[in-house]
């Protein structure tokens, strides 16, 4: 009985075990059905879309790499501190870039403005062509100064061939960098270049070429410091003794800035001339003429003669004194010019000092791109101005090497549809079988580039339709508060000039009524041909305003001859 029990007693706990199991099974089961059932019930995860504005992004982007393109120019060409502004700015076109990415909506007030020119030269064109202007003008003066100086050595007794060689190579310089300093001007991102002065100091005789032998020219160029107007001037050269040579000039209406310009050539005996000129004195009087009474007189300068005995010309800023001998006030420029000395020959030691270009700065766009207008900002999106650090100041140091890689063009700035520029070949304009061929000595590499230049207008009316054009687009500038491109005013300013000098030529008779149609009825032949050329070689755009232009020259035509009919 106690093995019975004992063996109940072990197995009681596997038979309760087993009546357990069914239950802790179907509560589990019945957890997973509750689980399954709220996991239907939850509400689904939706996605979160982000909105991005295309155009505004891609102009962010566009900008972006201006600014960067602009930042590391400036760094390899030594302008550091523009290089750290156009940085910062590209920083912040990237921390635009990132808000827009994540759905941020961003004012375009916040945007900088597009990459201009002087943002990256540091100078607004106004100045930069003027800097260009000041050493064109050098450089003309080197011009001028190397070919008189060439033309006297080669007319030297003997000839100074090695004189004369020496200033035609200063001569062909010079107008080498005229003509890179074209070039160059007409790229709005190209900086003026580095320049200084060389000096070279030469002995030789002082030859007036261009006055005529046995004569004296005497030119008065200026009275100053006399507010009068209506002065003229009586002279009086002090021989021969019996009847002196005299004379009197023009009267100058505004004596503080018109010149006299008076130049007159006087034939002389030089023996007589000599004897007299050791004593004698030239006299000049202001005068001041008066209605029904005596000239009025503002003092005379006198002029020794005797310099003219050694010197081939005297020059000079002469006082107008009294009776007295008293200064009054004002002073005449006076130039009296001889060929060669009465005695001997005037022997100097020259110095002759002329600029010289250095090497450029490489700019950040090597296109020409002088013509091209900067695109008109929107009205809905007006950008902001940003503070530029201090003007770049042009200085006569050395400056680096010439960079000769052509960076790639920004898409800051695009050309207008009517002025694609096609390579021109300097020879005959080459076409396939079939089409036009243009005669280079006809149609020059410049006109086949822009065929719009003011050069190329020859008629009145197309000047006007030109005119009132580039006015439209001016007010559109105008109206949307934007800066008129200087390119805009510049060509504004040549129509007007050019008109206005065509109107003068008319009144003055140096061009006749038929001369001008003869002229324009040449023209019309020369465009038509212009025109079907531009339109084989792809350029419709071009082709169609040169249509007009020839229109509009017919239409003048036939209105010039219906009125001469009449």
């Amino acid at each position: 009985a106690q093995q019975q029990q004992q063996q109940q007693a072990v197995t009681s706990p596997a038979k309760v075990s087993n009546q357990s199991s069914p239950q802790v099974s179907s509560s589990t089961t019945q957890l997973q059905q509750a689980s399954n059932q709220a996991s239907d019930q939850s509400p689904p995860v939706k996605s979160v879309s982000i909105h991005v504005d295309p155009v505004l992004l891609q102009t962010v982007r566009l900008r972006l790499d201006e600014y960067k393109s602009a930042a590391i120019h400036c760094k390899r060409i030594a302008q550091t501190d523009r290089a750290v502004f156009l940085y910062d700015v590209a920083k912040e076109l990237k921390t635009i870039e990132e808000q827009l990415l994540t759905g941020k909506k961003i004012s375009t007030d916040l945007l900088p403005p597009p990459l201009e020119p002087s943002t990256v030269t540091g100078l607004n064109e106004t100045d930069r062509r003027g800097a260009f202007d000041r050493i064109r003008n050098e450089v003309k003066k080197t011009l001028e100064d190397a070919k008189a100086k060439a033309l006297i050595a080669m007319k030297a007794v003997p000839q100074q061939k090695d004189v004369a060689l020496f200033h035609h190579r200063r001569m062909k310089r010079a107008e080498t960098e005229l003509l890179e300093l074209a070039e160059r001007e007409a790229n709005p991102f190209q900086l003026p270049p580095k320049f200084h002065f060389d000096e070279t100091s030469e002995t030789t005789e002082i030859i007036n070429t261009d006055v005529p032998a046995d004569n004296l020219q005497l030119k008065i160029d200026r009275i100053v410091e006399l507010p009068e107007e209506g002065l003229h001037l009586a002279y009086s050269l002090g021989f021969p003794s019996d009847t002196p040579i005299t004379g009197t000039t023009h009267a100058v209406r505004k004596p503080v800035t018109e010149p006299v310009n008076y130049v007159i050539n006087i034939p002389i005996a030089v023996k007589t001339a000599a004897r007299a000129f050791e004593f004698r004195k030239a006299t000049f009087e202001v005068l001041q003429s008066r209605f029904l009474r005596k000239d009025k007189s503002f003092g005379k300068a006198e002029v020794k003669l005797n310099e003219l005995l050694t010197k081939s010309e005297i020059k000079g800023v002469y006082p107008l004194v009294n009776e007295s001998k008293k200064p009054i006030g004002g002073k005449l420029e006076i130039q009296l010019r001889l060929r060669s000395p009465l005695k001997g020959k005037d022997v100097r030691t020259v110095v002759n000092k002329f600029i010289v270009v250095d090497e450029y700065l490489a700019p950040l766009r090597s296109d020409n791109a002088a013509h091209l207008l900067p695109p008109l900002a929107p009205e809905s999106a007006p950008s902001r101005s940003v503070n530029s650090p201090a003007p770049v100041a042009a200085s006569s140091a050395a400056v680096p090497a010439r960079v000769t890689t052509s960076p790639s063009s920004s898409p800051g700035m695009s050309a207008p549809s009517s002025r694609p520029s096609p390579p021109v070949s300097t020879g005959a304009a080459s076409s396939p079988a079939g089409e036009i061929t243009l005669d280079p000595a006809e149609y020059p590499p410049e006109e086949l580039k822009d065929p719009h230049s003011l050069e190329c207008l020859m008629s009145n009316n197309v000047l006007e339709a030109e005119l009132t054009e580039v006015k439209k687009q001016e007010e559109v500038y105008t109206s949307r508060g934007a800066k008129v491109p200087a390119a805009l005013m510049e060509r504004k300013r040549g129509l007007e000039f050019k008109m206005q000098l065509l109107v003068t030529c008319v009144e003055t008779g140096k061009l006749t009524i038929e001369t001008y149609v003869s002229t324009l009825k040449q023209k019309i032949e020369h465009d038509k041909k212009l025109c079907v050329w531009l339109n084989q070689n792809n350029r419709q755009a071009d082709a169609v305003r040169i249509l007009k232009r020839v229109k509009i020259m017919a239409a003048e035509i036939a209105d010039v001859e219906a009125n001469a009919d009449t």
